[in-house]
């Protein structure tokens, strides 16, 4: 049966993305929860840690042009719609794409957030990411 839809290959948020010379790319630190400080949530409220997705999809027997949108479900119930969208063609010379998105989540969401991918407005995937605040040290035992 053929797909009417691309096909999801990866959709993931981690440390770092590295992009090497033959266009092949570099997961590192692939994370579900960014444990963050209190003592840095409460000097920078406003703060937010870098963040890395990766969208990888694939056409698999999916022919044609579309384009790609992202957006970021938070745990106040707020969505937030990246402004770009990203065209992509599949055919058999392009098998697949991928996109790298860098970008900040801002401390005030702490708890798990969803991020939606679409293809020409249908959602082809969600994928969370979790901010949780660490507890504060605990001071070392004295004699």
């Amino acid at each position: 049966m053929q797909n009417k839809l691309p096909i999801v290959n990866v959709a993931t948020v981690c440390e770092k993305i590295l992009r090497e010379t033959d266009n092949v790319a570099s997961l590192i630190r692939v994370i579900d929860v960014f444990h963050l400080p209190q003592e840095a949530v409460q000097l920078q409220p406003e703060g937010s840690i870098p963040v890395s997705a990766l969208i990888v999809v694939r056409g698999g027997d999916y022919r044609g042009e579309g384009e790609i949108a992202v957006s970021v479900h938070t745990p106040d119930g707020k969505q937030q719609d990246f402004p770009e969208k990203w065209p992509m063609l599949f055919s058999d010379a392009v098998p697949a794409n991928s996109l790298v998105l860098n970008f900040g989540m801002a401390f005030k969401h702490v708890g798990t957030s969803w991020i939606d991918v679409l293809w020409n407005g249908e959602l082809l995937t969600k994928f969370p990411i979790t901010l949780a605040l660490q507890s504060a040290a605990l001071p070392a035992p004295t004699a």
